[in-house]
């Protein structure tokens, strides 16, 4: 949704997060670290009412799941 978003002028980020993350930049610092994904999920969220909601569904019908979600979950173990 933050493409939608980029129309308005600027992206949702929360002004407390100091990092954003994708399933590759994820797998990487596991990597780095002697872990290794498991399991990777992409979970849905709310949008805003009103024409961001309309645009949000419409964009996300389009993409695959890894781009139409925002919040990527990522289940881990230690490299054997």
């Amino acid at each position: 949704s933050n493409s939608v978003y980029r129309f308005g002028g600027r992206a949702a980020i929360h002004r407390e997060h100091v990092a954003w993350y994708c399933e590759d930049t994820l797998r990487q610092l596991l990597d780095r670290n002697g872990l290794e994904a498991t399991e990777v999920r992409y979970l849905s969220h709310t949008t805003p009412r009103g024409w961001r909601s309309i645009a949000s569904r419409v964009v996300r019908g389009m993409l695959p799941e890894r781009l139409a979600w925002n919040t990527v979950l990522v289940a881990a173990r230690r490299k054997h």
